[in-house]
C-alpha cells in the first residue's frame, strides 16, 4: 500500500511539475510575442481650403497622430490595436459635416477633429493559407473604390466585423466579412 501511494504520490508531483513547466513555455511565448511585438506612430499634417458658391470660403489646418502596436506571433495568433487623433490647427473655419462641430456658414471639409480606436483586432492564421480577423479593422477590397479605410480623409474609415481570407485554392482569393458597424470618417468610431 505504501509503495502504491509512493507511486500515486510521484505521478502527481510529474503531471504538476509538467502542467508548470507546459504553462511557463506558453507564459515565455506569451512575453516574447508581446517584447516582440512592433509599435507605430505616425504624424500627418494636412491643410486643405475649400470654396463654394454663398458660403464662407473654408481652410482646414488639421494633424493625424497614429499610435499602435502590434504583437508578435503567438501560436499563430496576432493582436493590434491602433489609435488615431485628428487635431485642427488656427481655430475652426470650416464645416467638418458633424453636428455637434456643425459650421453652417463655412464650406464642409469632412476632417473633424476627435479622438478614437481605429483598429482593435485578433487574427489566426493556423490553418494553411486562410486568414481569420475578428474586431475592429481594415478593409480595402481591390483598388478601395467601394470598400476601403478611405484614406484621403483624416480619419480613416474602420469596420467591426468578423473576417475570412483564403488562398487555398491556387490562383484564387477568397474574401468574406461579416460586418456589424461601419466607423466612417464621420467620427462614428470615436
Amino acid at each position: 500500500m505504501q509503495k502504491n501511494l509512493q507511486k500515486i504520490f510521484g505521478i502527481l508531483l510529474a503531471t504538476i511539475a509538467g502542467n508548470s513547466h507546459a504553462e511557463n513555455n506558453v507564459l515565455n511565448n506569451f512575453n516574447n510575442a508581446i517584447k516582440n511585438g512592433a509599435p507605430e506612430f505616425t504624424l500627418r499634417p494636412r491643410y486643405e481650403n475649400a470654396e463654394q458658391q454663398g458660403l464662407l470660403d473654408s481652410r482646414a489646418t488639421t494633424m493625424r497622430t497614429t499610435v499602435g502596436y502590434e504583437s508578435a506571433d503567438f501560436y499563430h495568433t496576432i493582436a493590434k490595436v491602433e489609435l488615431v487623433d485628428v487635431a485642427n490647427f488656427f481655430g475652426l473655419h470650416y464645416n467638418p459635416g458633424v453636428s455637434d462641430l456643425n459650421k453652417p456658414q463655412y464650406t464642409v471639409i469632412n476632417d473633424p477633429s476627435g479622438a478614437g480606436i481605429t483598429e482593435a483586432k485578433i487574427s489566426y492564421s493556423g490553418w494553411t493559407n486562410n486568414l481569420i480577423t475578428f474586431g475592429r479593422q481594415y478593409i480595402q477590397l481591390d483598388n478601395e473604390r467601394f470598400i476601403g479605410k478611405n484614406d484621403l480623409r483624416q480619419y480613416p474609415q474602420s469596420f467591426d466585423a468578423l473576417s475570412f481570407n483564403s488562398t487555398f485554392i491556387p490562383n484564387m482569393d477568397f474574401y468574406y466579412a461579416y460586418v456589424w458597424y461601419v466607423n466612417t470618417n464621420n467620427a462614428n468610431g470615436r
